[in-house]
């Protein structure tokens, strides 16, 4: 049975700086502004995020009680939001300066904080969607350096396959490329140039399943891990997971909690769902995946016959 129930997050602690809850599933956010926003604690406020709908009776609320910001304490938070990533950032690496100091100590049995290269849930992948050039890819790199993340995905454009040569050479962070090339021909050329460290491809956009299969293949023959990217449809989410097992090189999956807990449910009925870090393929038929029957009815889906035998 399914409880028509709104999510809501309390991101005061975490900040939009470390979390951002509406990007995983998350209906509403709310803040206290007068702790981290305001970051200096001489101003009271508060902030709701969300769909318009939800946030429109808060706005309501707050016309009719007159709890609103005067200008002065309006000025302070925006003093304070101005500085708010520096100050989060030297937060965290003041959090993980003591808890490796804590690790240290011998009379500590266990110290839990995911900064730790040691913690259960530590690696961090960061993805920049291409978004860099190379000059501005090296002063990333650069400062991702002392976290010790899993890869730095897609800095640039994968059309220059020397520029990504230069940085890989350049920094000790990862560099992974890229769900955006297609073929093993667009692959091979980062593998004969040492232009990367791991293998991202999707099995939609590079060919389909066979030739993901020989991406890998080829990848592992440089030593050189993969980690497809799911970040599409279910059938695609799915076919990725049966095609994990098949891979000798294979690092991680890419999943998005937000598609297989609230998209992918709409048109598959068994959605496999990640426990602990890890999901397991569907042992049904073909993938396994069990399409809602009502789309070919309702008329989300359209079937079109594309040959004839």
């Amino acid at each position: 049975m399914t409880v028509p129930l709104t999510v809501v997050a309390d991101n005061t602690f975490a900040t939009p700086v470390n979390q951002n809850p509406l990007s995983l599933g998350t209906d509403l956010v709310i803040h206290s502004a007068t702790k981290f926003l305001g970051g200096h604690a001489d101003a009271m406020g508060g902030a709701a995020c969300g769909d318009a709908k939800l946030v429109e009776p808060i706005y309501y609320f707050r016309e009719i009680t007159g709890a609103m910001l005067d200008p002065m304490a309006a000025h302070l938070l925006i003093r304070g939001m101005k500085i708010l990533p520096l100050r989060i950032r030297r937060q965290n690496e003041s959090s993980l300066c003591i808890a490796r100091w804590l690790q240290a100590q011998p009379a500590v049995e266990a110290v839990f904080y995911p900064g730790l290269e040691s913690d259960a849930n530590h690696d961090i992948a960061v993805d920049c969607w291409a978004g860099y050039n190379l000059a501005s890819a090296q002063r990333i790199a650069q400062a991702l350096e002392p976290y010790n993340i899993l890869y730095l995905e897609d800095p640039m454009l994968s059309s220059n396959v020397e520029a990504y040569a230069q940085l890989a050479r350049e920094t000790s962070v990862p560099i992974c490329v890229s769900e955006t090339l297609a073929t093993r021909y667009e692959f091979r050329p980062f593998l004969e140039q040492k232009a990367c460290d791991v293998i991202m491809y999707d099995a939609t956009w590079c060919g389909g399943v066979s030739e993901a299969k020989k991406i890998s293949d080829m990848a592992d023959t440089y030593l050189i891990p993969t980690s497809p990217h799911t970040c599409g449809g279910p059938l695609l989410y799915i076919c990725s997971i049966h095609l994990c097992t098949a891979i000798a090189n294979f690092l991680i999956m890419e999943s998005n909690y937000w598609k297989y807990t609230h998209q992918f449910p709409y048109f598959v009925n068994n959605v496999p769902v990640p426990e602990q870090g890890q999901v397991k393929a569907l042992e049904l038929p073909g993938i396994g995946a069990e399409i809602k029957p009502e789309l070919f009815k309702n008329g989300d889906a359209v079937v079109a016959t594309v040959a004839k035998l």
